[in-house]
């Protein structure tokens, strides 16, 4: 008996199903919408209605002015990745008073507003020329770096080559920089109340030196060449009265031959001559 024959189809000739493409069209809408969002976003940044403006700087003279403005341009100058530095969109009122406080160091109180559409105003205050401040060089106790001080003890401007005593000087140990706060308001008030207390005994303080090897002591250097040295937290009433007495009933007419005198110990005083 003959068995009925069969076709046999090898694996690769059975018919294939072919695969359908999911094309994501809801993700690629997204992207393509977060695309266009950042693309419209982008060039309204480089619109000049929303670039910086109008600078406008009050308080100061005229070419501080100027100056401030100009420093202001620079420092938001160029771009940032794709984005424009000066635009209104990204620079805040607080960094465009850091520039100002960082580059001008004779400028305090410093206020920032904006102003529409696309301008700003910057107020700010001059310091007030009190003193120099200025530390120690060589044997012979020379100055060395100096700087400009406002009644608040802050340094504004670092000078050099200084001499003669037009302004009263504070010596220290730190170095000068301007913007830096040198010393305490309470200093720059201490100073001016010993130099009333010394003036009417017809003498005139010029420094105030903050000593290093015994801290809290003050040097103070008198116009007729001899130093004061008394305890920072003593009142110059105090101490004053003490000395009104030693120059009257024991130095009297010798006190431009003195070297120093002693009144950081209460009544106890010492004093002695060149």
């Amino acid at each position: 008996m003959t068995s009925p024959s069969r076709v046999v189809y090898l694996r690769s000739e059975l018919p294939r199903r072919r695969k359908r493409m999911h094309v994501p069209w809801r993700a690629l809408g997204v992207i393509v919408l977060i695309a266009v969002v950042l693309g419209g976003a982008t060039a309204l940044t480089y619109a000049p209605w929303l670039r910086l403006g109008e600078i406008a700087v009050a308080g100061v003279d005229e070419a501080h002015r100027e100056a401030v403005a100009a420093a202001v341009r620079e420092e938001f100058s160029g771009s940032w990745m794709f984005l424009p530095r000066d635009s209104i969109v990204v620079v805040s009122k607080d960094e465009i008073a850091a520039v100002v406080a960082r580059e001008f160091p004779s400028m305090k109180n410093i206020r920032v507003a904006r102003v529409f559409p696309n301008g700003i105003r910057i107020a700010a205050d001059e310091r007030e020329l009190w003193g120099m401040y200025c530390t120690r060089t060589g044997a012979a106790g020379d100055r060395g770096q100096c700087a400009y001080l406002d009644r608040d003890g802050t340094a504004f401007e670092e000078v050099a080559g200084v001499s003669g005593w037009l302004l009263p000087v504070i010596y220290g140990s730190s170095h000068p920089r301007a913007g830096e706060r040198l010393i305490a308001n309470e200093t720059v008030q201490l100073f001016e109340a010993a130099a009333v207390a010394i003036g009417r005994t017809g003498g005139g303080l010029l420094t105030l030196e903050l000593a290093t090897a015994t801290p809290g002591d003050l040097v103070l250097g008198l116009a007729d060449g001899w130093e004061l040295w008394v305890a920072e937290t003593a009142e110059p009433a105090h101490w004053m009265g003490i000395l009104t007495v030693l120059l009257e009933n024991e130095i009297k007419n010798r006190a431009t031959s003195l070297e120093y005198v002693d009144l950081r110990f209460g009544n106890k005083v010492f004093y002695k001559y060149r």
